[in-house]
């Protein structure tokens, strides 16, 4: 009996080990189906580079974007330069005033009343009251003439505590007109003597100190005029700035 199975049993164990085998070859061969996942190793995983984004190059928003013509329009247009400042006189700048003055002349000894207009206002690095127009306007009583006087000067002013105090040099011209008075002038009638009167002129130049609306000045004359001349006066503002 022993001997009528063993031909079965040989062929029964040369099919299992066949079947064995391929199981094995099929285990080992690399899977095709795309839906069964990737078997990856710790290993392949640490070697793997990782991919970084590119942050070289500079990044643009599209908000920012702008046309390849606008930056050849934007090339032709020349930068602005800056700005002159505009030259403006303050709200409470003085720009003309008027007021009374007395003085003497020496050489011409006689004693000297008027009055005087200054504009101010003239615009040097800026329109500010420093530089002043005045024109100066004296009746002078002494010896043997009254005297009319006309003076056109310029004044510059420096001024010193908040513009409470200043100093500022003069130079101008003057005219002059006399006519004899008294003994003298009934002697130049009665004989018609020539040259008792008549006009003259010539430059002065000076410095003046000025005091809120208070100023004092002494100006030197050259040609027919007095050789010094020492005045004081009041300002009295009339247009502003504000006005």
């Amino acid at each position: 009996m022993g001997g009528r199975f063993a031909p079965a049993a040989g062929l029964l164990l040369a099919l299992l080990s066949t079947g064995s085998g391929a199981a094995a070859e099929d285990a080992a061969a690399p899977s095709t189906d795309p839906a069964a996942p990737a078997a990856t190793s710790p290993a392949a995983d640490d070697e793997a580079p990782t991919a970084e984004p590119d942050t070289a190059g500079p990044s643009r928003d599209a908000s920012t974007a702008t046309a390849p013509g606008d930056d050849a329009v934007a090339g032709d247009v020349e930068p602005a330069g800056p700005e002159e400042p505009e030259l403006e006189l303050d709200d409470d700048e003085q720009l003309f005033g008027i007021g009374p003055r007395a003085g003497i002349s020496f050489n011409g000894d006689q004693w000297l009343v008027g009055t005087y207009g200054r504009f101010d206002g003239f615009c040097v690095g800026g329109c500010t009251r420093d530089l002043a127009l005045t024109l100066q306007l004296y009746t002078g009583f002494g010896g043997n003439h009254v005297t009319l006087r006309a003076s056109l000067r310029f004044e510059y002013t420096l001024w010193f505590l908040a513009e409470d105090f200043g100093l500022y040099p003069i130079v101008g011209g003057s005219f002059q007109g006399f006519v004899p008075v008294g003994a003298f002038g009934e002697f130049c009638r009665r004989v018609h003597l020539g040259g008792c009167g008549g006009w003259e002129a010539g430059l002065e130049a000076g410095a003046g100190l000025r005091v809120w609306r208070f100023s004092f000045e002494g100006v030197g004359g050259i040609g027919g005029i007095p050789v010094l001349t020492v005045t004081g006066g009041f300002h009295f503002p009339l247009w502003s700035s504000a006005t």
